[in-house]
């Protein structure tokens, strides 16, 4: 095997590990994002009709919600910035959606190529 073939074979081997560990980082942050919203939405969801029930307005739901799944977020290790979650709520139900944009090519301090992940989900209290 001469060393130009080899050369190439490095190289498309490197190629692939790379976009094998990017894809399974991207997923890996893809499925962090939708736990966070599933159990946020669930622990809600559970204290919602109560809430509703005593008086409080879904907004001030909806803020504690937001402000649970940023704070969630950053524990995770998943930057997100906090305009890109938004949560809604009526008497009807939550809706929560995040958005990350996922950094594939960086160079130096600039992300050149990012891949935006977004997540949403929502939930029916019963009653």
């Amino acid at each position: 095997m001469r060393f130009a073939s080899l050369f190439r074979w490095a190289v498309v081997l490197s190629a692939l590990g790379w976009a094998g560990y990017t894809i399974t980082d991207a997923g890996s942050t893809y499925f962090m994002m939708d736990g966070i919203l599933d159990k946020a939405l669930y622990e809600t969801s559970t204290r919602y009709r109560a809430a509703l029930a005593n008086g409080t307005p879904p907004e001030a739901m909806a803020k504690q919600l937001r402000t649970t799944i940023a704070a969630a977020a950053r524990h995770e290790g998943i930057p997100v910035d906090p305009g890109n979650i938004v949560v809604l709520a009526n008497s009807t139900g939550i809706s929560a959606s995040m958005q990350v944009a996922f950094p594939v090519v960086r160079y130096r301090d600039s992300e050149l190529l990012v891949l935006p992940l977004s997540v949403r989900r929502s939930v029916i209290p019963t009653p």
